[in-house]
């Protein structure tokens, strides 16, 4: 009698865990044709192998067992020596790889991923009994790389270069490879060409449409980041559109500011403006609404000049442009006994409207009561988008005492070219008027038109969009940069940056520098401890830090005022880029100025600083100070910084000359460590640039 023979099937199923499957079976050559089921596996026993009832219904486990393989047996009643099972053995092939560089798997269907990453991989289970019987699981390799690039969006005029800085995370080995597309065309004359260090070249023609300079990491090729690239016809092309402004420094002594509209036409003319200007003296100045016309040059170092003309003066400036050409740092360069910076932002035109005013902003205001004397204020409100003001808070510090979290209601509205005015009431305290500038729906530059009085103070600044709330100490988790400018006398200045480490429970650890007044304190480790209401309101108290109140606009980042103290020093936090920092982040060329001065002897900066990767850096500037101009300067150093974005600058023959804290590889906050000098200039110097 022939000898019985049991046939199982399928041989080779992809189960789910927790799903069934169905298996079959033949059983010939026996009167007897029942099956016991059985399962076993390498990696795992019992129920932990899964389940199989008397029909052949296989139940995988809940959880994977390790090694993978599980063998489901199928022996006849009347010959148990007879038996069928399937048993699997595996394969790996892909796209774009082959052999081990598609990864490795082992008898036990355990995969193991190669570097680099290939696109896709196929996973196949050939049964060895019979070759024709298989199984194949498609498979994506991915990694936690995530790739970044500074600047993101750059206009780079045609047959010049523009240096790019990638950035990887979640990964310790960081190569990567750079390409460029367009939407002109294709290769290297349409589109330009970037190198492996991230430099990209122009095109000679400005036919390439929108350029996209792409960095992807070797490791993960799928892994991508790009900026925009736009070719220009000219370096005054990279200033073209509408720009609002605002403007604070000092006029012949006497606090001033202004702010406006600028109309750059790509082409070196300013060919429309408007600007409010207002100056605390005796008699008070108090100019709105004035039309201003003009020029201006962008130099090949994206350092320019501008000269502005309207009904009661004509003066010149000098400007660092950064890379996208959407803002501009700016100084006052035409009289020795004025001095001021501007800081400029080109406006989305689509937020000229009451409506797309709308949500909860916070606002920092600085300035100075008729006396002259330094003030400050922080607040929130609320913007309906039809042009009501409500649940609005203030806080202002001017020196002496502290007005605390005062109710604010108002109105504003808005112009069609997205000039606005602004009417705030202060309850208890008073109702204050405002002309304001649109730069988008999240940002407006304000500045107060009321003629400074007794209780009527002379500020400008700008209010910002909260996002993220309702708010709490949660609200600050995580490394920050943030920045303190204040005046300590009527000739001498106090400020400082840091890093802030906020655990999201109240405590801050962290480290600061600061140049009191000539005197530096360098590298000091401090603690502090803070609160914070639901509307983003808080306060911060520290034996090293001066007492604040904050106003939150968005996760780690907020507007800060000291309060109370004499020397109103106001600043920002803002979040820092997660990243191990070394050398290699600090590339490519930033564009910045100097914070509006605090004191009338204040020296003011522009400037575009350029840094080669490997330690060295170039200080392109223009200075003016009460002693006069200094005009395209140039400043060689070195410098070294550690894994906290805190850099070090050292100048051959001067020692160590400024500290910076990097906010990300496109952005960094500066302070002088150099003492007064040539009296009367106070040189406590502190920069914000970026590419």
């Amino acid at each position: 009698m022939p000898a019985v023979a049991v046939t199982v099937s399928p041989v080779s199923p992809n189960v789910r865990v927790g799903k069934t499957q169905q298996f079959s079976v033949t059983v010939q050559n026996a009167l007897n044709s029942s099956v016991t089921w059985s399962v076993n596996g390498t990696g795992c026993s019992g129920s932990a192998c899964g389940a199989i009832d008397a029909n052949g219904l296989y139940t995988a486990p809940a959880i994977l067992p390790s090694p993978v393989t599980v063998t489901v047996t199928a022996t006849s009643v009347e010959d148990t020596t007879k038996s069928d099972a399937a048993v699997l053995m595996w394969s790996v092939t892909g796209t774009g790889c082959s052999s081990a560089t598609c990864g490795t798997i082992n008898s036990s269907g355990l995969y193991t991923a190669p570097v680099p990453v290939p696109n896709s991989i196929t996973i196949t289970a050939t049964s060895q009994e019979d070759a024709t019987a298989t199984g194949a699981a498609q498979a994506t390799v991915t990694s936690n790389i995530v790739l970044h690039v500074w600047p993101n969006s750059a206009q780079v005029p045609a047959i010049t270069t523009r240096q790019f800085v990638p950035a990887v995370t979640g990964w310790t080995d960081t190569p990567v490879n750079w390409s460029v597309t367009c939407t002109g065309g294709s290769g290297s004359a349409t589109c330009g060409s970037v190198d492996s260090h991230g430099v990209y070249t122009a095109p000679s023609n400005t036919s390439a449409g929108t350029v996209s300079v792409v960095v992807s990491s070797k490791i993960d090729p799928n892994k991508t980041a790009s900026a925009t690239v736009a070719v220009n016809s000219s370096y005054n092309n990279i200033l073209k559109g509408s720009y609002a402004f605002v403007y604070r420094g000092f006029w012949q002594g006497d606090p001033g500011q202004a702010s406006g509209i600028l109309v750059f036409d790509g082409s070196g003319n300013v060919t429309s403006g408007t600007s409010d200007n207002i100056v605390v003296r005796t008699p008070a100045v108090n100019l709105q609404n004035i039309p201003t016309t003009g020029t201006y040059q962008v130099g090949s170092d994206n350092r320019g000049s501008m000269n502005l003309s309207n009904s009661v003066a004509t003066a010149t400036f000098r400007f660092a442009v950064t890379a996208s050409g959407e803002t501009v740092s700016m100084e006052y360069f035409s009289d020795p006994s004025i001095r001021g910076t501007a800081i400029l932002r080109k406006q989305d035109a689509s937020a000229f409207n009451n409506a797309a005013l709308s949500g909860d902003y916070v606002f920092q205001l600085n300035g100075a009561d008729v006396n002259g004397t330094r003030l400050a204020s922080l607040g929130r409100f609320h913007a309906d988008g039809n042009g009501n003001i409500t649940s609005g808070t203030y806080d202002m510090n001017d020196g002496t005492k502290w007005i605390q979290d005062l109710s604010v209601n108002g109105t504003y509205a808005v112009g069609s070219n997205g000039s606005g005015t602004m009417k705030l009431t202060v309850v208890t305290y008073g109702t204050f008027n405002y002309s304001f500038y649109v730069v988008n729906s999240g940002r407006i530059w304000l500045t107060s038109i009321d003629t400074p009085a007794t209780s009527v103070p002379m500020q400008a600044g700008e209010a910002v969009l909260q996002t993220g709330g309702p708010y709490s100490n949660g609200s600050l988790n995580g490394a920050s940069i943030f920045n303190l400018n204040g005046r300590i006398s009527a000739t001498t200045a106090r400020i400082t940056i840091g890093l802030a480490t906020p655990d999201g429970k109240g405590q801050i650890a962290g480290i600061l520098d600061e140049n009191n007044a000539g005197v530096n304190v360098v590298g000091v480790t401090y603690n502090a401890t803070y609160s914070i209401d639901a509307n983003g309101r808080g306060t911060l108290t520290s034996t090293t830090l001066p007492a604040m109140v904050f106003y939150v606009s968005a996760p780690n980042t907020a507007f800060l005022m000291e309060a109370p103290g004499s020397a109103v020093r106001t600043g920002s936090l803002e979040p820092q880029f997660a990243l191990n920092y070394t050398t290699a982040h600090f590339l490519g060329a930033y564009a910045g100025a100097t914070v509006p001065p605090a004191l009338p002897n204040s020296v003011t900066v522009s400037q575009v600083v350029s840094y080669d990767g490997v330690g060295n850096d170039l200080d392109h500037e223009d200075a003016c100070s009460p002693n006069g101009y200094y005009p395209d300067g140039y400043l060689t150093g070195t410098y070294a910084i550690a894994t906290n974005g805190r850099s070090i600058v050292s100048v051959p023959g001067q020692g160590v000359v400024a500290v910076q804290y990097l906010v990300s590889p496109g952005r960094y906050w500066e302070i002088l460590y150099l003492a007064p000098m040539t009296p009367p200039e106070d040189k406590t110097l502190m920069t914000v640039n970026e590419q």
